[in-house]
Parts: C-alpha cells; structure tokens; sequence
C-alpha cells in the first residue's frame, strides 16, 4: 500500500501496483514459487551435519532400550568379585598369622631352655646371696689356715679355739717364750684381721689372742 498526491489530493494505491511488483520480481527472480513448475524434493545439505551431534544421538540411549538382566548380572559379577577379593585378603592373613605364629612357637621352644637355665642360676645365686647374709664371716678354716701362716714353725702350737660372729679367741702354747709384739704386728697384717688382743696365761709360754674379724 502507498500514498500519492494526485491533483493535490491524497489517492491510495492499491492493486494497480502488484502487477508492477510481480514483474519486477519475475524479471529478478524468476517466476514465483507458485507459477514454477517441477521442483525437486528438498535436500539435506552434507556440509550441515554436525558429527558432535550426531554423536551425541548415537550414544544417547533410554531406559527402556537397557536390558535389566545384564544390568543383574553385572551387578552381581562386581559383587561375587568383590567378595572374592575380600576373602583372598582374609585367607593371606589368615596364613600369614598362621606362619608368624608358627615362627614365634619355634623360637620360644628353642629359646626355652636357656630361660630354665638362667631361671636356675638366678635362683642358685639369689639362695647363695641369703646364705651370706646368715653367715659374714670368713669360715673357721679359713681363718685357722691364715694363723697357721703367721705362727712360728715348730714353736708354738694351738690349744684353745673359739669362733662366735666375728670374734676368734685363740690359745697357743710353745716350748719357749714368744715375741708377743712380733706377732700381734703378723696377725694384724692378715686381711679382715683388726683389734688384736694379746696377753699371756699361766707360764710365760702361754698365750691368749683375741682377734675381732671383718665380715665379708
């Protein structure tokens, strides 16, 4: 539609201009769409498909295309391997506390009678030890073997004895008279020997020690 000025008044155009617009259009473009005749069927455009597309349609699927029965058995197979991997771990732990128990059995058994020997010495040493804590003192033996030192030879000779918790009371007798310094100084010499005591009895060859003994 369009508006022109005819003798100064305004007159609408209307179908006097189609024919114009028709031709126009017939001379640029060809005949219109409804006056040609035999056109083809429409065509898809090879240069138009997208491949991500139709990648995306091929590997779309739906729920009701799957198959519920190997969707089961692939449930079930992750878990039949699940548990099998489970109990392959519980047998190797199983055998390998079996084996260190086995190892920690075979080595207390050999391990075993060095401890009841040990055990033994311990006790033997502890009853020694209580043993000594009754008795501190040097035995009786002892003590006669270390004056035997110190006495002259062939000149004097024991006649009394008497031993009681670290006291030793001794008697000699001898031909002649002894060096009574000379053997106090002798005895007192004697380890765990201290506090020696000398006077003499009866004759002048007669004496009478009194020795006071360390504990030990």
């Amino acid at each position: 539609m369009g508006r022109w000025e005819s003798d100064g008044q305004p007159v609408v155009a209307h179908a006097s201009r189609r024919p114009i617009v028709d031709a126009v259009s017939a001379g640029c473009f060809g005949a219109p769409r409804s006056h040609r005749q035999g056109d083809p069927n429409p065509q898809r455009l090879p240069w138009l498909q997208r491949p991500r597309t139709q990648r995306r349609r091929r590997l779309s699927f739906s729920l009701a295309e799957t198959d519920l029965r190997l969707v089961a058995a692939a449930l079930a197979a992750a878990i039949v391997i699940a548990y099998g991997y489970q109990g392959s771990q519980w047998l190797r732990l199983r055998a390998d506390t079996a084996a260190l128990a086995a190892e920690i059995k075979g080595r207390s058994n050999a391990v075993e009678p060095l401890l009841a020997w040990r055990t033994r010495a311990l006790d033997n040493l502890a009853s020694i030890q209580a043993l000594r804590e009754l008795d501190r003192y040097p035995s009786q033996l002892a003590l006669m073997a270390r004056i035997a030192e110190v006495l002259p030879r062939e000149e004097a000779r024991l006649t009394g004895w008497l031993y009681d918790r670290g006291q030793l009371d001794v008697e000699l007798a001898a031909d002649q008279p002894l060096d009574v310094v000379k053997l106090v100084r002798s005895l007192e010499s004697v380890e765990r020997f201290k506090a020696v005591a000398a006077e003499r009895t009866g004759s002048h060859n007669d004496l009478r020690l009194r020795i006071t003994i360390d504990p030990l």
